[in-house]
């Protein structure tokens, strides 16, 4: 666990020590131990407490859906929990961005772009609704119109994302390498999965494997989407998936 990480983890521990009748501490350190720690019960526990003490809190609801239930695989029980968050809440962009996740992973492409439209309706500005888009609009085969909502992601990692695996698909090999090599140069220490993402969506499954062990030793958050994320279908067949699946805590197939 990163310094930084750590100090997130003694931050909900202490809010948790000040304040146990409430949810929020319980969310916090939920959302660590599933992301960082892939402490999968852990994280349902804590989750199950603050549903518990706010049956309707919404962020509970929809953290607990893309933390824990996504990472896990459960994708249909993902998507009823974050729909009822957005019953809940239904002016949080954030809510129908992670529902937009959930829905890509299940294969629901249609259902995933009209929650990820309905994410920038409401905030036009954000890193992760233009991405999820930009996906869905590539597995569509749409790839013009995915390279211009990556392009409007707020997250300089995401646009170079959408950038080297869209050209790729495109055909244009130098943009597609210098869109990764950026990503390389800048972003190493925080973007380790997301350049496993790049080498996977070419079908360079050593490199993706070598990026994903370093995104695993950094404790990069975005390694909880392994299990589900469409772009490394490519890698799902290779017994080094399974034994990533395992070092991460996570169900088999």
């Amino acid at each position: 666990m990163r310094d930084g990480q750590r100090r997130a983890r003694e931050a909900a521990d202490k809010a948790i020590a000040l304040g146990p009748e409430l949810p929020e501490g319980y969310i916090a350190r939920a959302s660590m131990r599933a992301a960082t720690q892939w402490d999968w019960e852990g994280a349902r526990s804590d989750f199950q407490r603050a549903l518990t003490l706010a049956p309707e809190n919404a962020d509970a609801l929809t953290t607990y859906a893309l933390y824990v239930l996504r990472s896990l695989g459960r994708l249909d029980e993902g998507i009823a929990v974050s729909r009822k968050a957005a019953q809940l809440d239904p002016l949080n962009g954030r809510i129908f961005s992670g529902l937009a996740s959930l829905l890509v992973g299940a294969g629901r492409l249609d259902e995933a772009r009209a929650a990820a439209e309905r994410s920038l309706e409401i905030n036009p500005e954000q890193a992760f609704a233009p991405a999820w888009l930009g996906f869905v609009l590539l597995l569509q085969g749409r790839p013009a119109e995915a390279l211009a909502w990556y392009a409007r992601s707020t997250s300089e990692v995401f646009r170079l994302l959408g950038a080297a695996i869209v050209q790729h698909s495109l055909g244009h090999a130098r943009e597609s390498d210098a869109a990764l090599d950026e990503l390389v140069r800048k972003h190493s220490h925080d973007a380790a999965y997301q350049i496993a993402t790049v080498h996977a969506w070419r079908g360079d499954k050593d490199r993706a494997f070598e990026w994903l062990e370093r995104a695993r030793v950094q404790h990069d958050g975005g390694i909880a989407l392994i299990k589900v994320d469409a772009a490394m279908r490519s890698l799902r067949d290779d017994p080094r998936y399974l034994e990533l699946l395992a070092k991460l805590n996570l169900p088999r197939p």
